[in-house]
């Protein structure tokens, strides 16, 4: 497993073995910076960035080699990056280092190592993880008639316990994260990625 992530510069820095003296492909560059529905100015901020920072970590213990990666990534930042190129979107900047500041406090910094999407259904919004497959585990997809910010809420747990929990789902198997919910599990095609996916029953829909 390995985790990594491309930093965005606006200016060009001197030669090093992780530098890329590109800019990031334009296509993948305005799907990543559209597919941050956080930031509205994405791709104003990323389209006339030079080049990239290439930083990479092997991931052994998730726990403990995570927190070090995001600290390797903020270690790197300073006013010339624009922006953060990782699980196929563009993080801002100061997003993916207020983020981080949940190292300090020992809670796993679970924004910065997974991304949590949206997109919008005819009744309802579709909730996605990317990169939950980098640590060795299935994405996972809610479609909800909740409100965006609970289903977010409700997909981040869900992935934060896989993670801290190293749980590997089965198809056809439940999930609760209260003593009363009871949720269906189905391992099928994905509405965003090309590779299966874990769709959860609605939580809001079950519960209403």
């Amino acid at each position: 497993m390995e985790l990594e992530a491309f930093l965005l510069v606006k200016e060009p820095l001197n030669k090093t073995t992780d530098y890329i003296d590109h800019p990031l492909d334009e296509e993948v560059r305005l799907n990543g910076a559209l597919s941050n529905f956080m930031w509205e100015e994405a791709d104003e901020c990323t389209k006339n960035h030079t080049g990239m920072i290439h930083i990479h970590k092997a991931i052994e213990t998730i726990q403990t080699d995570c927190p070090l990666f995001v600290e390797e990534v903020c270690s790197r930042m300073d006013e010339n990056v624009v922006g953060v190129y990782m699980n196929d979107v563009i993080y801002e900047p100061s997003f993916y280092q207020t983020m981080a500041k949940m190292i300090d406090q020992d809670m796993f910094p679970i924004y910065n190592v997974i991304w949590f999407g949206l997109y919008p259904l005819d009744n309802g919004v579709g909730a996605y993880t990317d990169g939950l497959e980098k640590l060795g585990y299935h994405e996972i997809e809610v479609s909800s008639i909740g409100e965006p910010m609970d289903i977010l809420d409700f997909i981040k747990d869900t992935a934060l316990y896989v993670i801290m929990n190293n749980v590997v789902f089965k198809d056809g198997e439940t999930i609760g994260l209260t003593i009363e919910q009871v949720l269906s599990i189905h391992l099928g095609v994905s509405e965003i990625f090309d590779t299966p996916t874990f769709r959860i029953d609605d939580p809001f829909l079950t519960n209403s």
